[in-house]
């Protein structure tokens, strides 16, 4: 069998996970539960398997969204007992880093399907119940991936691109005839899946190329929604797709279709713009699609500085959040004008360090790890800033989720993500498991954030590279004059 930890192919503008059914239920009585397990003479006693699930399926897959297990191996084999969350969910299993690419970096776990894993000839392969899911996803993959090479990504031939799109959905769609069990809700979960992210991909093309490739989505905008979005927005599976980009393409036709170009005269705050994005949500989807398109938005929206508990609490007023109550409540807890508690960090020597032991300054973090080109090119523009501050009570605060020692010594003197003379620290041998990465929900790097002088959060900085930190360095003069 092929190796389920395939190459994807890069499909859309902004990449997010999907939707995923609520609530849970007793171990006893549910019939959610499954058994993962594997017996693999390439293990040793004592190793660790590492299997990540995901709370909120429509998210990224970032620290604070992730359900970690682990199993200790005895006598070459390991098991999980899992309660799913819903009666699908996606998951991604790691095995020892000395077996290479072996891993299930895309799995597909199944209400009652138990699942065992074993290696045949350098390659995972899959029995038990659970097995006929995972097979079904790697044929979609292969029909997806042999198709969906050929589409042009620069925005000319959109067309062909429409061609081609239409003949891959239509061999999806095609194989629920080809075994009665792939008409059961976790096989049509998986077509949905693919069949989402393909309609994405049109929407895709003109949102980054604009121009005629926008004109072009225009036209067919009609035809297209009529043809397969209405039907997806209306199938009852919607709900429970393990991993897809249904956020994604509403965002993407918002972007390409409908949001307004504004000319200078009426240039619009972030506020205004996003109310806009909030109503075309609200005039166009309803119940919990309309919840989970909006608690998405928030989510990645968290660390601005216009997302405060008030602003929150206006968008989702009259919306029924009670399945996201904990989401909202992780992203309030440290959203603009709230305290940051006490926590601390490694230096270079191995010592403990208090946050605290900075209040009375303006604090910049910067989290960053080595190898991180976007890490590098943020630290070119955040350096001469903070210099440019220099004799007033602002502090760049290097942190690095680098866990072992000797790489985080060699990139500080190296100069390219930070500098002795800055205050380096880091999540020590935690790395990015550091319960400040959690609190603040560092899931992409670089992740700038600003700490006032009494130890509020301000938020991060609009469009560090964009505006070559024009925005960061106003962030930093107004939380110096407020605190005068």
């Amino acid at each position: 069998m092929k190796n389920f930890n395939s190459n994807k192919i890069y499909q859309v503008y902004i990449i997010i996970i999907l939707m995923i059914l609520s609530g849970s239920s007793v171990f006893s009585q549910s019939r959610k539960n499954i058994r993962l397990s594997g017996t693999m003479k390439e293990l040793k006693d004592g190793d660790s398997i590492k299997l990540v699930r995901y709370q909120y399926q429509f998210l990224s897959a970032g620290l604070e969204n992730q359900i970690i297990a682990y199993a200790i191996v005895k006598n070459n084999s390991f098991s999980f007992d899992i309660e799913l969350i819903g009666n699908i969910e996606r998951c991604r299993l790691y095995l020892p880093e000395r077996l290479g690419a072996l891993g299930w970096d895309d799995g597909i776990l199944e209400s009652g399907c138990d699942l065992s894993l074993a290696i045949k000839n350098n390659q995972l392969v899959f029995s038990k119940k659970g097995a006929a899911i995972v097979n079904y996803h790697n044929l979609l993959d292969s029909i997806y991936n042999s198709n969906v090479a050929g589409i042009n990504w620069q925005g000319g031939m959109m067309e062909k691109n429409m061609e081609i799109i239409k003949k891959t959905i239509q061999a999806i769609q095609a194989t629920d005839g080809q075994n009665p069990r792939y008409m059961t809700q976790a096989f049509s979960a998986v077509r949905l899946q693919k069949t989402i992210g393909l309609v994405s991909i049109l929407y895709s093309i003109a949102y980054i190329n604009k121009g005629a490739a926008q004109e072009y989505m225009r036209k067919i905008d009609t035809d297209l929604y009529d043809r397969y979005i209405k039907p997806l927005s209306s199938n009852k599976d919607l709900v429970n797709i393990p991993s897809a980009s249904w956020i994604s393409l509403v965002a993407s036709r918002y972007g390409s279709i409908f949001k307004r170009n504004h000319n200078k005269s009426e240039r619009l705050t972030k506020v205004e713009k996003d109310n806009e994005y909030i109503a075309y949500l609200k005039d166009n989807f309803k119940g919990q699609i309309l919840s989970q398109l909006i608690a998405a938005f928030i989510y990645y929206n968290r660390q601005a500085d216009t997302f405060t508990t008030n602003y929150i609490t206006s968008i989702t007023k009259d919306i029924d959040f009670s399945r996201y109550q904990n989401l909202l409540k992780g992203i309030q807890k440290f959203s603009p004008g709230t305290v940051i508690p006490e926590f601390t960090l490694t230096d270079t020597s191995g010592n403990e360090v208090p946050l605290s032991q900075f209040k009375g300054n303006v604090l910049v973090l910067d989290f960053w790890f080595t190898g991180c080109g976007a890490c590098a090119i943020a630290y070119k523009i955040l350096d001469p800033i903070i210099k440019g501050f220099e004799g007033q009570p602002v502090k760049l605060i290097s942190i690095s989720r680098d866990s072992k020692l000797h790489l985080w010594l060699k990139s500080i003197h190296g100069g390219l993500y930070t500098d002795p003379k800055h205050i380096n620290l880091s999540g020590g041998k935690q790395g990015d498991s550091h319960p400040l990465f959690r609190y603040l929900q560092v899931s992409g790097y670089p992740t700038i954030i600003i700490i006032d002088k009494n130890g509020k959060i301000i938020g991060s900085p609009r469009k560090l590279v964009s505006d070559q930190g024009s925005d960061l360095k106003n962030k930093i003069e107004k939380a110096l004059n407020n605190n005068l």
